[in-house]
């Protein structure tokens, strides 16, 4: 069985493969390279936020135990982590394609806590994904702060859709819009 990185792949060969076709298009290798670009572009282009590194060495630096939970396959992520330096920040690294779940699914969060040798109320999580990072660690006791990278919420709570879909009870406990705002 290919490595699930090849998935990816392979999927979006697919995709362009079909669009090709759709517009009356037979040239099945320049629909590949296209699609190998974009991915290759895309892998490229993925960068930690700006003043991360600097977090987790301060971070690391006064003790504090973290953990790193990812989503994606285990190649393409344990490539990042390893590209940017990541492990030595952290107590414990979970790869939703080693582990074999990933968020939302409450036992990474779990997982990690254990590893850590933490507890869920004495917990922050940190992350970008309302449905993903903050919802389930808040069901969890966690401490949720959300990162709304996109600049366009004004940092008061969760967007109204989200109190809708997921009840006020979800709402992450603090919003930051970059990651450097963490230690203020």
């Amino acid at each position: 069985m290919p490595p699930l990185s090849w998935w990816g792949y392979a999927s979006s060969r697919e995709i362009v493969r079909r669009a090709f076709e759709d517009m009356g298009l037979a040239d099945l290798e320049l629909a590949h390279r296209i699609s190998d670009d974009y991915r290759a572009l895309r892998d490229s282009a993925i960068a930690p936020y700006p003043g991360a590194i600097e977090l987790l060495a301060e971070l690391r630096a006064r003790g504090t135990p973290m953990a790193l939970i990812t989503n994606g396959a285990a190649e393409s992520q344990r490539r990042n982590v390893e590209r940017f330096g990541l492990a030595q920040y952290f107590d414990c690294v979970v790869i939703e394609g080693e582990f074999g779940v990933g968020k939302p699914d409450e036992r990474v969060f779990r997982h990690a806590l254990a590893s850590c040798g933490m507890n869920a109320e004495s917990t922050w999580m940190v992350g970008d994904s309302l449905e993903a990072d903050i919802a389930p660690a808040v069901r969890l006791g966690m401490h949720a702060v959300w990162i709304d990278a996109s600049g366009g919420f004004d940092g008061a709570g969760a967007p109204a859709a989200v109190e809708t879909m997921r009840g006020a009870g979800e709402r992450p406990h603090r919003v930051i819009a970059r990651i450097d705002e963490l230690l203020r």
